[in-house]
Order: structure tokens, then sequence, then C-alpha cells
């Protein structure tokens, strides 16, 4: 019998809940079962079978009946949604202790306590985007550099930056066999640079 891996997760809290996404490439018969201190997820993945299970005992109580998942095929984002809402929770995990298969998700992490925050529906949002990936219904991003503002302006010439020229151009271009082939310095005739 195989013994079922940890599959690699990411977390990140907002004030309504506390997503967790697996990441598990191709996963089969997932199953997600959440309950009010600790949920618990496990699917198959790729062509071997290979078998993964996680536990996690949580920080604080979660409201399991309006919690939801969604697999894509390249992951498995749970939808924890807190029984106290506003409250922010410092890790997902009940007990102070690193866990080597999670990690926060910075990209999604954001300060909420300042902010009003619409995240279940950004949720059902980012499902309705998943299903319709095919491309068609991108939105039009017509005339979005008008709003930005002007352009930068140009950098400044290399003189500028690098001062006047030790040598004209002309006489590297006019003599390229009298270059020192390690440093590009211009030789009278003389052996290369050891550099």
């Amino acid at each position: 019998m195989e013994i079922a891996q940890h599959a690699a997760a990411r977390w990140y809290d907002r004030r309504e809940a506390v997503f967790v996404e697996f990441c598990v490439e191709d996963s089969q018969d997932v199953k997600v079962n959440f309950d009010s201190s600790k949920f618990e997820f496990s699917c198959v993945t790729g062509a071997a079978d290979k078998k993964h299970h996680n536990t996690v005992d949580l920080f604080s109580e979660i409201n399991p009946k309006e919690s939801k998942h969604k697999r894509t095929d390249r992951s498995v984002l749970c939808c924890l949604r807190k029984a106290q809402p506003g409250i922010s929770w410092p890790r997902l995990t009940k007990l102070k202790e690193k866990v080597s298969w999670l990690s926060v998700d910075f990209n999604n992490w954001r300060n909420w306590e300042d902010d009003s925050d619409d995240d279940l529906s950004s949720f059902d949002k980012f499902s309705e985007m998943i299903n319709k990936m095919g491309g068609d219904d991108l939105p039009d991003l017509e005339g979005v550099d008008d709003e930005v503002g002007p352009d930068p302006p140009p950098p400044p010439p290399f003189s500028d930056i690098l001062g006047p020229s030790v040598l004209p151009v002309t006489t590297i271009l006019d003599h390229p066999r009298h270059l020192c082939d390690s440093c590009l310095h211009p030789l009278p005739s003389a052996p290369p640079c050891v550099i």
C-alpha cells in the first residue's frame, strides 16, 4: 500500500475567509472535508496515481457549511469561511510550528484590515474566469494606455552617462586588428593584454 504524501500548499488571509491553494496538477478523486476546527484534503495526481493527503488543525474556527473548494488543472483552491470574520489569522495552523509543505502566498496577501474587502465574490469571479479560459471573453483593452498617463522621458544618451569617449569610434573601426582580444583596448602593434 502506497503512503500518501503531503501536497504543497500556499495560503493567505482575508477579512471574511482564509484561502488555501493546493498545488497539485491533474488532480483526480479530490476530497475536501471541512470541520469547524480543521479540514482535510486528499487527491490522486499524475499518471502514476500519486496519493496526497493533508490534515490541517486550524488557527481559529471556520464555518464548514459556507466553505468551498474549486478544482482546476493546476491546483485546488479552498475558501475557508471564517466563523468570526474580521479577525486576522497570523498563521493557518493551530500550533506555532513550521510545516514543510505549507507557505504563505505573498502574491495574494494584503493588509485587509485597512481595506474594504469583497473576497468571496472574488472567489466566485475567479471560478468564472477559470471556466472561461478559452480567451473569447477577454476584456477589451483598447484605451488602457490612455489612462496610465504620459510616456516616461527617453533615457539620456550614453555620452551623458559614460562621459567623453577616450578614443574616437573611428580609430577602433579603422584599425580592428590592433585591438586587444581580451579588453578591446587599442594596441600600437604590441602583444595582447593579459587580464
